[in-house]
């Protein structure tokens, strides 16, 4: 079974104002009996929460929906995601200029995230004022 990729039918950038993204905490804090607590790696590898929300059409809306019901089973499956952090950013010189080819074209990073929606629940999706434009809302987790 091959993993689902993110369709190119919806946008692949989160609203800037609506993203968050946090790295993976997997320490496990004890409480001491006097002074500070301690904390140690609880696991090695955990996964990392994401949240934003993307501008849709009713198509987009649709597609959306199918993508959670039908690609993704329900939520549980996971996926690639377009990396939100990386993908698309050039690659700099040490002294911060762009890294050119010969043919003196940018050179851009590409990355991807294997992501599964989180389990507060499906996409959270609300209409714009009256009009055919959607906000979808999700949550995802980056796994390790």
């Amino acid at each position: 079974m091959t993993v689902p990729i993110w369709p190119d039918e919806l946008n692949q950038w989160m609203m800037a104002p609506d993203f968050s993204a946090a790295p993976s905490d997997a320490r496990l804090k004890s409480p001491m009996d006097v002074g500070p607590g301690k904390s140690r790696r609880r696991v090695s590898a955990a996964s990392a929460p994401v949240s934003g929300s993307l501008h849709c059409d009713q198509n987009q809306v649709a597609r959306l929906l199918r993508f959670w019901h039908e690609d993704t089973a329900g939520g549980t499956l996971a996926f690639m995601f377009p990396d939100q952090l990386f993908d698309g950013a050039m690659l700099l010189t040490e002294a911060g200029e762009p890294l050119l080819t010969e043919a003196d074209e940018q050179i851009l990073l590409e990355g991807w995230w294997l992501v599964q929606f989180a389990s507060e629940g499906p996409p959270a999706i609300r209409p714009i004022r009256r009009s055919t434009a959607h906000v979808a809302n999700i949550q995802l987790n980056v796994l390790p």
